[in-house]
């Protein structure tokens, strides 16, 4: 009678291991920590009763993965208040020549030069992990700045928030600065760039020295100076002071010139025509036999009466 009666059960109990999403084995902390963020850990019991019993083996599992998440992060908080980050590294650098650089501050533990995992190659930046706190500090405060290979590394705590700003030094600004009031403010910065060099002979202004990716990004940190795309040409910048009367007139150009083309879309809609092309960067020529003659040279749009005048830098026409 006994089995008879324990029949049914079973039954329910298979049923609902088979209903039941599969849940992969709990082998290792990070397994363990998935499944306690997941649904409750269960054991299938009586389906149609819908009792449900906890799973000891997972939940102890999970309580010994959060208490080894704790103290990873509390040594993690540590070892970071002893570790600092050492950006703008040079590629030839070496870990023997940024023991020589930061070794007077005090211990070093250790110097960690982070690679490609694909290429093995060099980053661009570093940790150096020190004996305490205090000779973090000492490195932020008297060894930063220092040139490298060309470039000037800089020095910062692994706690801080947010990504590192890298910036010019105050001599260069002002020069960039000084230019602008002379004659380049609105002027292409490519044509800002070499008046600088201009006026410094055998010196090239390369701003990947103090950790940009080019001139444009450089120029945009410094204070009191907006940079803006060309109206026509989406990868030229210009440089304006910002409110000024040159910078103004441009935003009202470039208001007149997106409203003109706002309007040439809606035509073309109501007429059934493709949307305009936006103007781009001009295509090269074909090398072979691809000489554009009269006959296939696209002929000239006529201009129009009323079509807004040309922004200048140095005033309207």
């Amino acid at each position: 009678a006994k089995p008879a009666q324990a029949a049914p059960a079973a039954a329910a109990a298979a049923a609902a291991l088979v209903a039941a999403p599969l849940r992969r084995d709990v082998a290792s902390y990070a397994d363990a920590a998935e499944a306690a963020a997941s649904e409750p850990c269960t054991v299938a019991g009586n389906a149609a009763a819908g009792v449900a019993a906890s799973d000891p083996f997972c939940a102890a599992a999970a309580a010994r993965a959060a208490k080894e998440a704790a103290r990873r992060a509390r040594w993690a908080e540590v070892t970071n208040t002893r570790t600092a980050f050492v950006t703008n590294v040079s590629f030839k650098a070496t870990e023997q020549e940024l023991r020589d650089w930061l070794g007077p501050c005090g211990t070093i533990r250790s110097i960690r030069l982070s690679r490609d995992k694909a290429t093995t190659h060099l980053l661009g930046y570093a940790h150096v992990q020190f004996e305490s706190a205090e000779i973090v500090a000492k490195a932020l405060e008297n060894f930063d700045k220092h040139e490298l290979h060309g470039r000037v590394m800089r020095v910062t705590t692994v706690n801080k928030c947010g990504k590192f700003e890298f910036e010019l030094p105050d001599d260069i600004k002002e020069d960039i600065r000084s230019l602008m009031r002379e004659k380049y403010e609105g002027a292409n910065l490519s044509c800002l760039k070499d008046a600088w060099q201009k006026r410094h002979p055998g010196q090239k202004l390369d701003t990947a020295k103090w950790g940009f990716k080019n001139f444009s990004t450089a120029v945009k940190t410094v204070e009191g100076i907006v940079v803006e795309t060309h109206m026509d040409k989406s990868l030229t910048n210009l440089a304006f002071f910002p409110d000024s009367a040159a910078h103004v007139q441009f935003l009202e150009a470039k208001k007149t010139k997106e409203a003109e083309r706002e309007e040439a879309k809606r035509k073309a809609a109501e007429a059934g025509l493709p949307p305009p092309e936006e103007e781009g960067p001009k295509k090269k020529a074909p090398r072979r036999g691809g000489a554009t003659t009269a006959a296939t040279a696209p002929a000239a749009a006529p201009a129009a009466a009323d079509a807004a005048p040309r922004w200048s830098p140095r005033g309207p026409p």
